[in-house]
């Protein structure tokens, strides 16, 4: 998951008038700023779907 994709989703679902998506992506952002370690110096924009913050792209790196 990330943060700009679920604020999009969110801010698409309310033009629509769809409430129940909106109140989950506002959830899921809340949620993002919450778990943030150090907003002073780094904002991590991408979770895993254990919902921890993905702090290594190693892995991801792989795959492009």
């Amino acid at each position: 998951m990330d943060i700009l994709t679920s604020a999009h989703l969110g801010l698409t679902s309310l033009s629509f008038g769809d409430l129940e998506i909106v109140k989950h992506a506002g959830k899921l952002l809340d949620k993002f700023m919450n778990i943030q370690p150090n907003l002073k110096s780094r904002f991590n924009l991408r979770m895993n779907d254990d919902e921890k913050l993905i702090l290594d792209f190693s892995e991801l790196a792989k795959f492009y």
